[in-house]
Parts: structure tokens; C-alpha cells; sequence
């Protein structure tokens, strides 16, 4: 029996509409969309690279429960200037880390924080 490899992780984003937040992150964050399920979606993907992000809508706008993910990325000064060009709300702004990575933070629609960083040096 071979030993268990885990390969990828997709976190699971409460959205108040899927078609809506697949917009944005594809207008904004240069993502793509991966799948939806329903019509009007009840739940999809958008994918960049190898991250995938699934969203699911909620039943009502109480009961959103946003989350907070990091995800690791190569170029990131480059990434930060596009994504504020294409007008993200950034909620902590590109700076040097003293745990020892460079990041940024930004919220969707729906309030989920996305932090996009990379090791310095």
C-alpha cells in the first residue's frame, strides 16, 4: 500500500451569487472559470494555474460565512499591480513580512479575504 499523497486543496467560498462572484474573480483576479452546476449556479470553480477556488452560494445573505485563504504566488509584485488596476479592494496593502514573506490582502464582494504572497528573499 502506498503512502497517502495529498495532491491539491480546493477551499470552498460562501458567495451570495456564483455567476456574480465568478465574474469578479475572473474580471479582477485573472482567474478562469473551472465548472458551475445549476441555472442559476448554485455552486462553481474558477481556476488559475494549478489553485482552484470553489464557490457555493448561500442560502441567504445572513448566512455568508466568510473565509480567509493564502495562496502562494511567483511574480507577485506583478500580480499586485494587476489586480489594482483592475480595481480590488485591497484591505492590507504589498509590503515586506516579518515572518518572512511579501503579501498583499484583498476582499471579495462577499467579504471572503484573499492574502497573495511569496518568501522574501
Amino acid at each position: 500500500m502506498s503512502v497517502p499523497l495529498f495532491r491539491s486543496v480546493s477551499p470552498i467560498l460562501s458567495v451570495a451569487n456564483v455567476d456574480a462572484a465568478i465574474s469578479f474573480y475572473e474580471s479582477v483576479l485573472g482567474f478562469r472559470l473551472g465548472w458551475k452546476w445549476g441555472d442559476p449556479a448554485t455552486v462553481g470553480s474558477v481556476c488559475r494555474n494549478d489553485v482552484e477556488l470553489m464557490l457555493e452560494r448561500s442560502p441567504t445573505a445572513d448566512a455568508l460565512a466568510p473565509a480567509r485563504i493564502y495562496v502562494v504566488v511567483s511574480g507577485l509584485e506583478r500580480y499586485y499591480a494587476e489586480v489594482i488596476a483592475a480595481g480590488a479592494k485591497v484591505t492590507c496593502p504589498l509590503a515586506a513580512r516579518d515572518y518572512g514573506m511579501k503579501d498583499f490582502r484583498i476582499v471579495d464582494p462577499d467579504g471572503n479575504q484573499i492574502s497573495c504572497g511569496e518568501a522574501l528573499g
